[in-house]
């Protein structure tokens, strides 16, 4: 049961929502968006005037339509009324809204995806009443899909047909005829019903407040930061892209011929001159021949020239959990901040066996942060690297000299409540530790 991150999050928020929430089903796979980026909260007056419009909008990924931070729709409500687009900065990309065009489009890859307006103050979406529900079944129980999924099934049920949807580097088939939700590339088949609820909501509709609800991780003025904890899990192995993900990403984010910002006349990959199968990023500008960057990207969705990332970047991290807990002022504190809250991050990621066979020895770890605008900004980051595999790996540890065992991967925390090396006070830490995770492009909001 794992909580998740909202996938487009504002630059002065970062949304968390409760297990049996998120927007579409996992089948085992990673959790949580990768694509978070957060900056620092805003001041009282800033969140005031950022109190959400009557008229929201809204953008449509492969599992439902998500809402946009208050603050980005107010800036799409003056450009519809204007006439003109908004254009936005996440993580190292760039998007521009046409809001009259419904559209949404990356920058740099030319992808895109629809936009709409909803008018009124109502935040269920209005997909939510439409059609039955229908869940998928994981190791710890039923998970509802989201409304927009459970009346594409609603409707493919009707017709006889399938349904299709992808969701990070995967693509599943569902057929609800067979009650079943198949992972298109292991095969991997889940359990999938409609719901025994009444209604169209399938777990979506507001929830008792015994149960925990999302939140802003930035709002230190909600109590209910601190009465649960938050669990982020990364359940199984992941490898390099497969090769039909490297090719559709390949696809997306260049195009034909050399171009012209290049004097390159061989790939760099090869050696080999270049030919009429040469390609060149759109973003960059770099050439290679076609075949040539299909196998560098399966390895890693990456500019071989420039490192640019094209893609999430996942890393070499054995499953496990992290669970962080929030202590309000008063209760528990790290040193140098006497007045701020406490952030502790528990890892915990259990002995298994390699993709090559071997067996590796697990290890439970500890973290620490300040309940600070920073401290957040940095725990944001960090459940980020945890998601996309980043904070751990298999390797030789330093301490005991052991060879398979699972060891930090580079991203330094802060494992002691007093001083020292391995505690606070330490004025550049937040410097050091967003360094650090940007090395794997795992950057906060510009």
């Amino acid at each position: 049961m794992s909580w998740t991150l909202d996938p487009f999050t504002s630059a002065r928020s970062c949304m968390v929502h409760p297990p049996n929430t998120s927007a579409a089903p996992v089948g085992g796979e990673l959790l949580g968006p990768p694509a978070l980026a957060v900056a620092p909260p805003p001041s009282s007056a800033a969140s005031a005037s950022a109190a959400a419009p009557a008229v929201r909008y809204e953008w449509l990924d492969d599992s439902g339509w998500k809402p946009y931070s208050p603050e980005l729709a107010a800036r799409l409500a003056a450009a519809e009324q204007a006439g003109t687009t908004a254009s936005f900065k996440f993580g190292r990309s760039r998007y521009t809204i046409d809001v009259g065009a419904g559209t949404q489009t990356n920058d740099a890859t030319g992808f895109v995806r629809q936009v709409r307006r909803v008018d009124g103050s109502a935040q269920t979406s209005p997909d939510a009443a439409a059609g039955a529900g229908y869940e998928w079944r994981d190791d710890s129980g039923w998970k509802p899909y989201s409304p927009k999924l459970a009346a594409r099934l609603a409707a493919a049920k009707q017709a006889g047909t399938t349904v299709s949807f992808s969701f990070g580097r995967s693509r599943y088939t569902v057929d609800v005829a067979a009650g079943t939700q198949t992972n298109d590339a292991t095969g991997f088949v889940r359990q999938v019903r409609r719901s025994k609820s009444a209604g169209g909501s399938s777990g979506y509709s507001a929830q008792p407040s015994s149960e925990p609800s999302s939140f802003d991780i930035f709002d230190l003025s909600n109590s209910a930061r601190y009465e649960h904890d938050l669990v982020f899990e990364v359940r199984d192995e992941h490898g390099a892209t497969q090769g039909s993900d490297a090719e559709a990403l390949v696809a997306q984010t260049t195009a034909e011929g050399r171009g012209t910002s290049s004097t390159e006349t061989r790939c760099c990959i090869c050696l080999d001159d270049f030919d009429a199968t040469a390609i060149h990023f759109v973003a960059c500008g770099h050439p290679f021949h076609k075949a040539c960057l299909v196998a560098a990207m399966a390895v890693t969705p990456k500019c071989p020239l420039c490192t640019k990332a094209y893609d999430t970047l996942i890393g070499p991290q054995p499953p496990g959990t992290l669970r962080v807990s929030l202590s309000p002022p008063g209760r528990a504190s790290v040193a140098g901040y006497p007045g701020a809250g406490m952030v502790r991050l528990d890892y915990s990621l259990p002995s298994g066996k390699a993709a090559d066979g071997t067996q590796f020895s697990g290890t439970s770890r500890t973290g620490y942060l300040p309940e600070t605008p920073e401290g957040l900004e940095v725990l944001c980051l960090l459940i980020r690297a945890f998601l996309n595999r980043q904070m751990f790996r298999v390797g030789t540890s330093i301490t005991t000299g052991r060879s398979n065992q699972v060891v930090w991967n580079g991203i330094h925390a802060k494992t002691t409540l007093g001083g020292g090396p391995h505690g606070f006070p330490d004025p550049t830490y937040f410097d050091r530790v967003k360094a650090e995770l940007a090395s794997f492009d795992i950057l906060p909001f510009s």
